[in-house]
């Protein structure tokens, strides 16, 4: 929509009803949703984060060879590496503004913008919206592994 369409649009509406972004509370798009899965699409993003984890976490002599190895499984032909997702806490969606706690238990918080897609029923995909993903990579590492 260009934005003589947009003001058009907006001209609608009676003045009580729009309010400035300011004055209201973005919550989440989906609040209680039945599940939240996270994708590692890209072999760039898989091996920043390994590669990151390493530096930051791991202190071991081996560290600079399994960073070596980390980057060269993702320097290989996008098309034959295989994509990994894994189950985030549904349950732990904020809103806009809201405060993204540190637990106390972990040293390496990674925030990091998304792509989400919102699907609806039969699995079509309802909406997008850009969503701040925030995992306590340490802790996330050691979960995975289990």
């Amino acid at each position: 929509m260009d934005r003589g369409a947009a003001v058009e649009q907006l001209h609608q509406f009676n003045e009580n009803e729009i309010s400035p972004i300011a004055a209201v509370n973005l919550l989440p798009p989906v609040p209680n949703p039945a599940a939240l899965i996270d994708f590692g699409l890209t072999p760039r993003h898989l091996r920043n984060a390994g590669v990151n984890l390493l530096q930051r976490e791991y202190t071991g002599p081996e560290r600079e060879e399994l960073i070596r190895k980390i980057a060269e499984k993702f320097q290989q032909d996008p098309n034959k590496v295989t994509f990994s997702y894994y189950k985030c806490n549904h349950n732990a969606l904020i809103g806009d503004g809201d405060t993204i706690h540190w637990p106390s238990y972990s040293s390496y918080l990674d925030i990091e913008p998304d792509l989400a897609f919102v699907t609806g029923k039969g699995n079509c995909i309802a909406g997008y919206v850009i969503f701040n993903d925030s995992t306590v990579r340490d802790v996330r590492g050691r979960i995975s592994r289990r």
